[in-house]
């Protein structure tokens, strides 16, 4: 309840003098560690008050002094301080700060490079993954969000840290760095604290946030989202594929983490959304997708009679010509709604029709992807019983009609 709260404690004495790591302990078992200050009393010194943060290391809770104004040792012997040269004056050893100072320059507690700091009580908001060879890596953020809210960490795949989830709360020991344009912050000890919601992710304009954005730099690190976007580019890095694509505002969307859409990439396709953190790597900045449910493909249901365009791109979507399908039973007719006309017999009309569904996508099987599938809508607002029901179809170049029952 108390990690990371500022506390006092009153009318305690030490009991175990400092041991090779500079903790100390009073009364109650509790240490008293160094990571602010270096205090080493003696056993049997006893304080009027004692303040510090109280921090988890190491799996103890420590009292974590800041400097001398947070000790103030009993007067005894007519008022004289029997113990005024105990204190050593090492200043600050390590700098608390948030991730705003982090990544905010103009901070006035911006850390300096390689500086030793802790930041505590921040969210996770992307999980573990493999930042290299040797280094694991997690995104977290402050929990009221915003600009420069947000940050890398990582640590070493050897140490006993992690795994981190999305949600869970954590104070990090580390020191600040940037590396190849990315700040990180690179954690000696990671301590869970408990769970939180993450803040709500910021919605915003992709050519804000990509490469050269003017917000790019504000949201490095930061949970996003852009909606209504479209795929512009569907391999940037071409001939090379590193499974990213391009939407709307040049904005790069990479897979750090896995979805499904990675090997569906299309020019051409539209999302009603697309949320991730924001990621800076090989020059770029990029969004990163934290699995399936960060992405929603806009699918847009055609009113009935509606033209449904086909890709032709080979191996992909077949030129369906006969767009409805035709209920056998009844003798309905069959409109040909595509572009293309039919090649003989007399061109069937739409009228009378009562019972008809829209073929609103059609996959056949190709060298990449190997599901087929046909997508109908039913326009009505009543059920369709597609017994009997066959489709007509026939390739982009050919010249024969074939059926296929439903």
């Amino acid at each position: 309840m108390y990690q990371g709260v500022l506390v006092e404690i009153n009318g305690v004495s030490v009991t175990k003098e400092a041991d090779t790591y500079g903790e100390w302990t009073v009364d109650g078992n509790l240490r008293v560690d160094d990571l602010f200050y270096s205090y080493k009393p003696t056993v049997g010194t006893r304080f009027t008050r004692l303040v510090g943060i109280l921090h988890t290391s190491y799996d103890n809770y420590k009292l974590e002094p800041r400097d001398e104004n947070d000790i103030e040792v009993e007067i005894v012997d007519g008022g004289v301080d029997v113990i005024p040269d105990t204190i050593e004056d090492t200043g600050p050893v390590v700098k608390v700060v948030t991730i705003y100072d982090i990544q905010n320059e103009n901070s006035p507690n911006h850390p300096a490079q390689n500086e030793a700091i802790i930041v505590n009580n921040v969210v996770v908001t992307a999980p573990t993954h493999s930042a290299s060879t040797n280094l694991y890596g997690f995104f977290v953020e402050e929990k009221a969000g915003g600009e420069y809210s947000g940050t890398l960490v990582v640590y070493q795949k050897s140490s006993s840290l992690g795994p981190f989830s999305i949600g869970d709360e954590v104070t990090i020991e580390g020191s600040y760095k940037e590396y190849n344009g990315m700040t990180e912050i690179v954690a000696t000890n990671i301590t869970k604290i408990g769970t939180a919601n993450p803040p709500a992710p910021a919605i915003l304009d992709p050519a804000d946030i990509a490469t050269g954005g003017a917000k790019a730099e504000n949201y490095e690190g930061v949970l996003v989202r852009v909606e209504n976007v479209e795929v512009t580019n569907a391999n940037p890095d071409s001939p090379n594929d590193y499974k990213e694509f391009m939407v709307t505002g040049n904005l790069r969307v990479d897979d750090l983490y896995p979805y499904d859409y990675t090997n569906q990439r299309k020019v051409g396709d539209k999302f009603e959304y697309i949320v991730g953190v924001l990621n800076f790597s090989y020059s770029n900045f990029k969004l990163e997708p934290r699995g399936n449910d960060d992405l929603k493909l806009l699918t847009v249901a055609p009113d009935a009679g509606e033209d449904v365009v086909a890709d032709t791109t080979p191996d992909a979507v077949e030129d369906v010509v006969s767009d409805v399908v035709e209920d056998t039973t009844t003798g309905d007719a069959v409109t040909d709604i595509s572009d293309a006309g039919q090649d003989t017999g007399t061109q069937p009309s739409c009228d009378g029709i009562v019972q008809h569904i829209v073929i609103s996508e059609v996959a056949t099987r190709g060298s990449t992807a190997y599901d087929e599938f046909v997508e109908l809508y039913n326009p009505l607002n009543a059920d369709i019983d597609l017994s009997g029901w066959k489709l007509q179809y026939k390739s982009s170049t050919g010249t024969t009609w074939n059926d296929r029952l439903a």
